[in-house]
């Protein structure tokens, strides 16, 4: 075959991975790749890196070479060729190196023992166990065989749960976290024990799925009042939003583990500019009670952590725990609702400052059924109270906008804020769901 030939399926492009199956990688054996380069094997090696082993090849007349005349070739057992765009210089002089990694075998480096996954360890209905994280015991319920090796299918014996591995060791040769079987004493279930815990496995399985799916719907009913609120409530001038969020330490200090998550995260407010400003953040702490305390001016509490590996700009007293105030930037408005959407569906997370709605003493009850209550609010505003969540989708439609502090009777109240010419279309409303 002439080199012409065998480049000829390779005329991809360089970004694009294609594979080129190889029979064998023995000495003197003509191969090519996907990239280009093409030659004979003149030397072969193995080497051991990261628990796995490759093949490295050197490969002589390579029609890429323009300063040497070989090449460096990494493969796994499975003789497939996947290209690198880069070139790497340090020991080597212009040659390519490709990494692969290993499916048939796995190599333990600190063990040293080789595991071939395609050679059967244990068999149906043994009962193995996880060594390392609890100790659960396991049943196999099945054995596949496929291309990558054996896949042994489990049960959790205890929560009946599905897992699976690609390998199983012997308990003689404990080493290191992995699951195991009892090579001396070996341990099984009947059939009917173990038909009876897949049964148990698939029912709650099938279970979780409903949940996980019904929790999914859920989740986007919320996400669109969020979405709703957000396109009304977000100034088409907004830079940037004003959020608090709730941090809890999740470091492990015995493993040197640092880590932080958010548990909550209440919107307090819009700017129009995207600058980090401390006096911003302290002007918009008040609104809510968990961050009252920010508002105060404390050097300690100002955080700038704008490098590498920081936290960047925030208002608290730790990144790690407690309640921090921050600005998120809004670099696209939809994106921006689409990531606030689901915060934004729950009034108890939106704690704005309402600027133009001050409330006034109202001069007329205009509604009240005993459910729900309708008051002037200001001048130009009617606020709604009483026991709305049944229909808020609804007044969400009509251009309401909830708020969690409003005042009623001087006590804090949640309530819906409409316009006043919504007066007539929102009495109707309630009068029906009343009925």
């Amino acid at each position: 075959m002439t080199h012409e030939k065998k480049c000829r399926c390779y005329e991809k492009r360089k970004n694009k991975i294609n594979e080129t199956k190889l029979p064998h990688l023995w000495n003197h054996h003509k191969i090519s790749s996907c990239s280009g380069f093409c030659g004979t094997v003149s030397a072969l090696s193995l080497s051991e890196w990261s628990g796995s082993r490759c093949w490295h090849w050197r490969v002589s007349d390579s029609s890429m070479c323009s300063q040497s005349d070989s090449t460096i070739y990494s493969t796994s057992l499975h003789n497939t060729i996947y290209p690198f765009s880069t070139r790497y210089n340090s020991n080597f002089n212009n040659y390519h190196l490709l990494n692969l990694t290993i499916m048939a075998k796995q190599y333990l480096l600190f063990a040293k023992k080789e595991i071939d996954t395609n050679k059967q360890s244990v068999s149906v209905n043994q009962v193995v166990q996880m060594e390392g994280y609890n100790y659960p015991k396991y049943v196999v319920y099945k054995v596949e065989k496929t291309d990558w090796g054996i896949n042994y299918q489990l049960i959790d014996i205890n929560t009946h749960v599905f897992n699976s591995t690609t390998h199983i060791r012997p308990l003689s040769e404990k080493f290191g976290i992995g699951i195991y079987y009892d090579d001396k004493e070996p341990q099984y279930m009947t059939a009917e024990e173990v038909a009876t815990l897949l049964t148990k496995a698939q029912v709650k399985k099938k279970l979780e799925e409903q949940q996980a799916e019904q929790e999914k719907k859920r989740r986007e009913k919320v996400r669109a009042i969020g979405r709703e609120w957000l396109r009304e409530s977000i100034p088409q001038d907004a830079k940037a939003i004003i959020v608090a969020r709730l941090k809890q330490d999740d470091s492990d200090s015995q493993t040197d583990y640092f880590a932080s998550s958010v548990q909550r995260t209440i919107i307090l407010g819009f700017s129009k500019h995207k600058r980090d400003l401390f006096s911003e953040m302290r002007k918009h702490a008040n609104n809510f009670e968990g961050t009252a305390y920010l508002a105060e001016y404390n050097e300690d509490y100002e955080h700038r952590e704008k490098y590498s590996m920081g936290n960047g700009y925030y208002l608290g007293k730790s990144s790690y725990s407690g309640w921090i105030i921050e600005k998120s930037i809004i670099y696209d408005r939809d994106n921006t609702i689409e990531n606030f959407a689901y915060i934004a569906g729950n009034h108890e997370n939106i704690y704005l400052k309402l600027d133009a709605c001050k409330e006034v003493t109202p001069q007329t009850e205009l509604f009240d059924n005993g459910e729900f209550e309708i008051v002037d609010y200001s001048q130009k505003a009617i606020a709604l109270f009483g026991d709305t969540k049944p229909i808020k989708e609804l007044l969400m439609a009509m251009g309401g906008k909830f708020n969690p502090r409003l005042t009623r009777n001087n006590e804090k109240k949640a309530g819906w804020i409409f316009q006043q010419s919504k007066r007539e279309e929102l009495e109707t409303i309630i009068n029906l769901k009343s009925k």
